[in-house]
């Protein structure tokens, strides 16, 4: 499934596996100016291209090598349209590795499918387009090369996977909360309203929300010290303050959990 919405000059691509007549874990890429913020998901790869055929994209950028963000590169690439990607993930997007733990994760092949991989030239400190100029800032924390992306006249964040959801307590074994925090203490120092996260965009009141996500997360890790301090067990503090795992840990084999989030809360900065 491909879906396309217009938030005044942006068009927003939404995107999803289809199964059964539903659609399961939406991911979104946007184009605005001819720059394309991301490539979507590679099982929506036919109306991806029939996208980039009736569109002006003149230029792609991707916020890191995931495959909801870098999964149609080759599709870009098929089209001659130039890309850009962080340094760090461009050989990562070049063999359409997924996950650096492990490259074929059952999960990402059923919602998402298979990466073909790509190629991609780096990223600079500025995405400049004919109206509008991108401040490109280091983000890491959901993944070790993340970008996110600033238009300070317009008062946009392109915030790729730096939000989600404000509640988020399903945290994949690659990504590192304290890293987070760290990017969203960063993020809400910028004169911003728009929010266009890579999964739940926020129009209007974008820092608020990244607000309320941090503090949700500093509220956790506050308990959670306190109840390491009492001497409780990492799996005992994770069960007391999110619940018992649910059923997205059993379906991505514990590449999800609960656990990651609480062990991460409560490791040492690196």
């Amino acid at each position: 499934m491909l879906r396309i919405d217009r938030f005044g000059p942006t068009k927003r691509l939404t995107m999803a596996r289809s199964l059964g007549g539903r659609t399961f874990y939406h991911c979104h890429a946007y184009l605005v100016d001819g720059l394309l913020i991301d490539s979507g998901c590679p099982c929506v790869t036919r109306p991806f291209q029939g996208f980039l055929d009736s569109e002006e994209v003149t230029r792609a950028a991707i916020t890191h090598y995931h495959e909801d963000h870098a999964g149609n590169v080759i599709s870009l690439n098929l089209s001659g349209i130039p890309i850009l990607a962080p340094q760090s993930s461009l050989d990562r997007i070049k063999r359409g590795i997924v996950n650096p733990f492990n490259k074929t994760q059952p999960y990402g092949l059923v919602f998402w499918g298979k990466s073909l991989g790509g190629l991609a030239d780096p990223l600079p400190q500025k995405l400049e387009t004919e109206r509008h100029c991108f401040e490109v800032i280091s983000s890491p924390g959901h993944s070790d090369d993340m970008q996110i992306f600033y238009e300070k006249k317009e008062g946009w964040l392109f915030s790729a996977d730096l939000y989600i959801a404000a509640r988020k307590i399903y945290w994949r074994k690659e990504e590192n909360p304290l890293q987070a925090m760290a990017g969203i203490k960063k993020a809400i120092t910028l004169d911003f309203a728009d929010l266009f996260c890579g999964h739940s965009p926020v129009l209007g009141r974008g820092k608020e929300a990244l607000q309320k996500k941090l503090e949700f997360m500093e509220e956790i890790q506050f308990k959670a010290k306190k109840l390491r301090e009492e001497g409780f067990a990492i799996s005992e503090i994770s069960k007391k303050l999110l619940g018992r795992e649910g059923v997205w840990t059993y379906l991505t084999l514990g590449d999800f959990s609960k656990r990651h989030f609480i062990e991460g809360l409560l490791s040492q900065p690196a």
